[in-house]
């Protein structure tokens, strides 16, 4: 191969490099955003029937403490969003040496430093959930009888 061939052929692969990377860059990692925000707010729809559920089941109101929805929620890992990397490994951790995902020894050890989420009340009626991350919130009130519920953010 001579010379003009040689350069040819590397400019001919750093040129697809960087068509590869632009097209990381510009197409799949905003796609990967939006997925990981698409989840983070499944998340916080799961927590808020849960959050339903209790209040209904209990007779009570909603609760802040979002480790006490352990037999409404199938799964800790609901309790932590999918950007929070050290939140979600510490549950994931804390998952693996048992089996299954929803028995009662993974919520016995969780505290609500292992949760993402933040859960308030915007006035007596009004439970709001939160991801500080995503900047989205779910939120509720008990005077609806329909499992519904209302977004902001995304």
């Amino acid at each position: 191969m001579n010379r003009k061939g040689l350069i040819t052929a590397l400019l001919s692969i750093a040129f697809v490099a960087l068509a590869i990377g632009a097209l990381q860059v510009l197409v799949i990692r905003p796609a990967t955003d939006r997925a990981k925000a698409r989840a983070c707010y499944s998340n916080l729809k799961f927590i808020i029937i849960g959050e339903r559920e209790y209040a209904r089941e209990h007779g009570t109101g909603y609760q802040t403490n979002l480790i006490c929805l352990s037999n409404e929620l199938n799964s800790p890992m609901h309790l932590s969003c999918v950007n929070d990397d050290v939140r979600y490994r510490q549950v994931r951790d804390k998952l693996k040496p048992l089996e299954g995902y929803g028995s009662a020894e993974h919520w016995a050890r969780l505290t609500m430093n292992d949760c993402s989420y933040e859960a308030f009340f915007r006035d007596t009626n009004t439970l709001v959930v939160r991801c500080p991350i995503h900047k989205m919130s779910v939120y509720t009130n008990p005077g609806m009888t329909n499992p519904a519920w209302k977004h902001e953010g995304l």
